[in-house]
């Protein structure tokens, strides 16, 4: 759909219910609103739990809709991100942006608050098969060796954290059990970086063997997680 202003906003299908993301929602507020506010607060947090508040407000601070989101660290390792997020969509749907495309937010038994892990599964999937056509290995799909799994529970380096400070002092795999999505991110740029490298092609085959079992482990807690919760983690 476009804006009273012309700017196209996305609708996506999720679960064969058409949906709006809430930075959408924020851009065609933003567009009609420029001057009202969108303010967020914590009402309740934890290392553990978070509540956030939205409140949205009219120019002269006339409060036009408040709303509420809870996360945990069970679904979510950034769960501040996601409670915050998940707030301000609701307010936004309670002043009338994305409402119709977004009853999923309304409903208790689904839950939407930022970008879907099926998404980055897909273009993780998509930076591996890359990778392997350049190469043209024949024989990546190698099985899974002791010094993988030993790596694979091993410290990750501090020097390849980069935006991923939340993995600081945790090992892969708490990592990829922590936040399966964000590991997904962290684990597709490391292969793309070392792809880059003038290494020999066993050493990028190695590289490739190794970010296949990172993507089908993290995708397995993410399935795993699905099946526990009934929930879409984002």
């Amino acid at each position: 759909m476009k804006t009273k202003l012309g700017t196209e906003l996305q609708i996506m299908n999720l679960k064969g219910k058409d949906y709006m993301m809430v930075h959408q929602r924020l851009v065609w507020f933003r567009e009609e609103h420029p001057n009202w506010s969108v303010e967020t607060e914590f009402v309740t947090l934890s290392d553990k739990l978070a509540t956030a508040k939205a409140t949205i407000k009219d120019e002269i601070g006339k409060l036009i809709a408040t709303a509420h989101k809870q996360e945990n660290t069970e679904n979510f390792g950034d769960f501040m991100e996601k409670a915050e997020t998940g707030a301000v969509g609701r307010a936004l749907l309670l002043c009338g942006y994305g409402t119709a495309f977004a009853a999923i937010d309304l409903d208790e038994g689904e839950r939407i608050v930022d970008t879907p892990i099926e998404k980055t599964i897909e273009n993780a999937k998509k930076v591996l098969n890359e990778e392997i056509n350049k190469l043209e290995v024949k024989d990546y799909n190698k099985p899974v060796n002791a010094n993988l799994e030993k790596k694979f529970n091993s410290l990750i380096n501090s020097k390849l954290i980069g935006k991923y400070p939340e993995f600081t002092g945790l090992t892969y795999k708490q990592a990829a059990d922590k936040n399966p999505a964000q590991f997904i991110k962290f684990s597709t740029g490391l292969l793309e970086s070392a792809m880059k490298k003038p290494d020999s092609d066993e050493w990028k085959q190695n590289n490739i063997t190794e970010q296949k079992y990172y993507l089908e482990y993290a995708s397995t807690i993410t399935v795993k997680k699905n099946e526990e919760t009934d929930d879409i983690p984002f």
